[in-house]
């Protein structure tokens, strides 16, 4: 006969149980995330925590450096006169902290944005699982914990390697393309760095997160692979800009 404790619903995690959760017991915490979706605080963690890298490599290192080394690599770059360089250079390095500010908390939200939506698509069609877009919200938000844990290790590199040493492109070395020389082909540059641990990782968080909000509809190998497949087309592409516009 069940008893009084088999009949209790489990336990209800806060928000500082889920984030921790993710990392520890992904699938007890992405059941209970998928039980009650929300995505606000990791959203606003990640937005925070990458404008914070920013702040910090413009206050440390600054853009001028950067925008040389960008303009290295570029083959158009190198058509112009040195004096007009040096001027674009100098344009670019002014305008480029607010880009960043903007990419790093608009883009880190549009981003997950755009992933859920996909997921979302993607799971309903192919398995009719009838996720919710606020599921997929929470699913890619919490997913995407390594990536704040990425940038906190970022900002440590920044505050304790010499300016001149901060590769803002490849920050922790996380991926082989931080093993290329700089004048490498720009799109084994893009192949080589989309190939990053901190992705994988939030790949098969993602999978964990998508196969326990509706198991019956979508095992965990299915959905791996659906966003494997998913993560290889965006590649593709990624690889194809670069090779077009180096």
């Amino acid at each position: 006969m069940a008893t009084a404790s088999t009949l209790e619903p489990p336990a209800r995690l806060n928000a500082m149980q889920r984030l921790r959760g993710v990392f520890f017991q992904p699938k007890a915490t992405f059941a209970d995330i998928a039980a009650r979706p929300d995505w606000i605080l990791p959203t606003v963690l990640l937005c925070i925590a990458s404008f914070a890298v920013i702040f910090v490599f413009t206050q440390r290192v600054g853009w001028h450096g950067y925008m040389e080394k960008q303009f290295a690599k570029s083959s158009r770059a190198q058509q112009m006169s040195a004096e007009d360089r040096e001027k674009a250079i100098d344009a670019q390095s002014r305008y480029a902290p607010y880009f960043g500010y903007v990419f790093g908390t608009v883009g880190v939200a549009l981003s997950i944005v755009v992933l859920a939506a996909v997921g979302l698509g993607v799971f309903n069609l192919t398995a009719g699982a009838q996720l919710k877009f606020k599921t997929c919200m929470a699913i890619v938000a919490y997913a995407w914990m390594p990536f704040l844990l990425a940038y906190i290790l970022a900002i440590v590199v920044i505050l304790l390697k010499p300016p001149d040493m901060v590769d803002l492109d490849n920050l922790l070395a996380s991926n082989p393309g931080a093993l290329l020389a700089s004048d490498a082909p720009k799109w084994m540059l893009a192949l080589l760095g989309s190939l990053d641990i901190f992705v994988i990782w939030t790949l098969l968080l993602q999978a964990v997160g998508y196969s326990t909000a509706n198991p019956r509809k979508i095992g965990f190998g299915r959905a791996l692979v659906t966003l494997i497949v998913v993560w290889i087309i965006w590649i593709a592409a990624k690889v194809g800009w670069a090779a077009a516009f180096a």
